[in-house]
């Protein structure tokens, strides 16, 4: 197997695990990015916003939520829908908004490959959102290289599947009714679309392996920007 530490920076992660305050472990932004409707509505725009304070608090960080409300609905009413609206926010409680357009849409099963490295799951910061993700990017781009993947699927130490790059996990299997998805416990960002299919209960958490991933009757990679995104494994 491969090394399971995912990179020195990650090693000092977890060495905050135990103890002293978040603030002083954490010199991260947080991100959050929606989808804006023509109509004008942010999707899933309180679970956002919800996560963004839960995240703040988690890590130490101000985050001044009603200013950010105003001044993200503010900013979306200028924008050319549809698109992606990006919100990060600082160490210090700063934010700033910034928009993209949306991916083109493809009809093609994702093609997603294995990341080369793995993760741990008391790495804290895999369960935020944050600008701290030059890993999973460059994980996403070696298998770009070599694979012609679009995507990247990340396992822990333990071999338990986790999660993408930018995406959750959702895997169908025989017999059940319900999408599984790994726990947060294993080590991974608890997704906004993850959230509301949970709530639902069209997705249910399991531990997941490669062997399932292999049994499956299909799978998906997914956010609340493009939705579930039926997917292939390349290797």
């Amino acid at each position: 197997m491969a090394s399971p530490l995912v990179n020195a920076d990650h090693q000092v992660r977890l060495q905050g695990v135990a103890g002293g305050t978040a603030s002083a472990r954490c010199k991260v932004a947080l991100i959050e990015t929606m989808r804006l409707e023509p109509s004008g509505a942010l999707v899933d725009e309180e679970l956002h916003l919800a996560r963004l304070a839960r995240s703040a608090r988690a890590l130490g960080l101000f985050c001044p939520l009603s200013l950010i409300r105003r001044r993200l609905r503010e900013y979306a009413r200028k924008l050319r829908a549809p698109c992606i609206v990006r919100l990060e926010l600082d160490s210090d409680g700063r934010f700033a908004l910034g928009h993209r357009a949306l991916p083109p849409v493809s009809s093609a099963p994702l093609p997603v490959a294995l990341a080369e490295i793995f993760t741990h799951p008391a790495d804290w910061l895999l369960r935020h959102k944050t600008t701290r993700r030059k890993f999973l990017d460059a994980a996403r781009e070696r298998a770009a290289k070599r694979l012609g993947a679009r995507e990247v699927l990340f396992r822990n130490i333990r071999g338990e599947l986790t999660e993408g790059s930018f995406t959750n996990l959702f895997v169908r299997m025989p017999g059940e009714d319900a999408l599984l998805t790994p726990p947060v416990s294993r080590g991974l960002l608890p997704g906004i679309l993850r959230q509301r299919l949970l709530a639902e209960g069209k997705t249910r958490e399991a531990v997941l392996t490669l062997s399932d991933l292999r049994a499956a009757e299909a799978f998906y990679m997914g956010n609340s920007v493009r939705g579930l995104m039926p997917a292939r494994l390349v290797s």
